[in-house]
Order: structure tokens, then sequence, then C-alpha cells
């Protein structure tokens, strides 16, 4: 978003200026819409640039780099980009009970969501912006160019589902991480792919076992609607909804273990999805 609006910003300067300084106003003809063409390749060169700098940058990163703590500041041009992205494809997304999450704001906190899509993720991060988050993420997003550099920099682990080792090694990692940095969180799907269909499938425990560990707040959020983006992209609005279900304390993950944080989660985000058949989209 603050790119975005840089970006902006700066085109509209741009754009002035070059009108000004060329004299094109004395020409009635290019009062109107000289200056808007003007904005428009501004803010593409800018942004081709600004793209152009992350990957020089990204070439510093290397994947093979052993993961010691989270990194806000690198994950931040993602986030970035998510929201160019979001915007892009005309998503508008509305969140209930923000003022809930939001408390949890810089202290650790593991988020459960459903997954749908390979949107999910870009919505998650350019809504929460201001959390300073890690995923468990399958390996292959490390594969993409660029982006998969900046995700290995910024401590988001990889999990291999069809690996009991590597999956722990994951979780171990994970749990570590956190623990060096309590003003993190984590965000989760643990149906270990997405469903195109949006209903939700039976939740892995595994996952469960870092807010066991770790004894922090278990937030469970349903996504509803992410799935509908591709099909509309460039055509029509398509409002996500992400409802913040339900937030356990601390004490009450202290009493669960990984299997009921699994089962409740599951539940609740089906129930969720059910009551809200029909909501307009």
């Amino acid at each position: 978003m603050y790119i975005s609006l840089t970006l902006l910003i700066l085109s509209i300067i741009g754009s002035g200026l070059t009108y000004y300084f060329t004299g094109l106003y004395e020409k009635l003809i290019y009062i109107v819409w000289f200056p808007l063409l003007l904005v428009v390749a501004y803010y593409i060169i800018l942004l081709a640039l600004w793209l152009i700098g992350l990957i020089i940058i990204s070439r510093f990163y290397s994947k093979k780099a052993p993961q010691k703590k989270i990194r806000g500041a690198v994950l931040w041009p993602i986030k970035e980009a998510a929201w160019i992205i979001k915007t892009f494809f005309l998503v508008r997304v509305k969140v209930s009970n923000k003022k809930e999450i939001n408390k949890l704001r810089n202290k650790n906190c593991f988020i459960v969501c459903n997954h749908t899509s390979n949107f999910d993720q870009i919505i998650v991060w350019s809504t929460f912006k201001h959390f300073k988050m890690t995923t468990l993420s399958k390996p292959e997003l490390e594969n993409m160019p660029v982006i998969g550099r900046f995700m290995h920099r910024s401590g988001i682990v990889t999990i291999d589902r069809d690996s009991p080792m590597k999956a722990i090694r994951a979780i171990s990692t994970s749990i570590s991480l956190l623990k060096k940095d309590k003003h993190a969180c984590m965000c989760v799907y643990p149906e270990g792919t997405r469903h195109k269909d949006g209903i939700p499938q039976e939740f892995h425990s595994t996952p469960f076992l870092i807010p066991s560990k770790l004894e922090c707040p278990l937030v469970i959020i349903s996504m509803q609607n992410a799935n509908k983006i591709k099909e509309r992209r460039f055509k029509k609005i398509t409002r996500v909804y992400l409802d913040v279900i339900k937030i356990y304390t601390s004490e009450e993950v202290k009493k669960m273990t990984p299997e009921d944080m699994a089962n409740i989660s599951f539940k609740l985000i089906n129930d969720n999805l059910n009551a809200h058949k029909d909501r307009n989209y």
C-alpha cells in the first residue's frame, strides 16, 4: 500500500513537471487526457524500477542459509506486492472482529485459516500487513523467482508433507523462531493443500504442536470466496470475507491437545462457512 501510494505521488509530480516545463499546458488539446497518460506512464516505469530493485536485492539472499530469526522488514516488500496484486485483481476484503485480532499485534499468536486458492496468502499478507508474520508453506514456493528468496530470508518455514522427519524439523524450526521473537505470529493452513470448491477438509494436527509448545493464543479465521478471484479477475469486484471466529487465550490453549485444536478449528471454520453461504459476492 505504502509503495503504491508513494509511486502514485511521484508519478503525479513527474507528470506535472513534465506537463509544465514542456509547455504542453499551452495547448488546449493536451489539458485533460495527456496528464493522465503521463501519470500512468510514470507509474509503470517507477513500478518496473522498484521490481528491478527487488530482483537485485534478492540475489544477496541465499535459500540455503539457515533461518535464525524472523525478519519482518524482509517480508515487507512482498506484503506491498501482495497489496498491489489484490488491488489489480479487483479484490475487496472484509474483515470481521478486526479489533480483536489487532490486540494480538506484536505478540506471539498462532493463526489458523482454511485454504481455498493461491490467493489466500496474498490476502492474509495484505490484510494483516502490520503483523510481523511468518507461515508454514509448501517447498515449491521457495523455488519461485525472487519471491522465494525473500520468503526464506524473512523466516518463512517450508514443510514437506511427504516426509515425516522433515515435517517435524519444520515444526521445530518454527517453534524456535517464535521463541526468539515474542513480537511475531504464525499463520498456517492445516488442510495441507488448497480446496478450490471452498469446502474445508480435515485439518492435520501436526502444525498445532506449535501453539501447544509455545502456549500462545490460538486465532481461528475462515476465508470465504478467495477461490472465485481467478475466474473474476479484471471483470468484476470479488468480495473476500475474513472472519475472525474465535480467539483462544494462552490459558485455554494449555488445556488442549494438538488434536483438540485441529478438530475445534475445523468445526468452527466449517460451521461459519455453512452459516454464511448466502453472502453477496
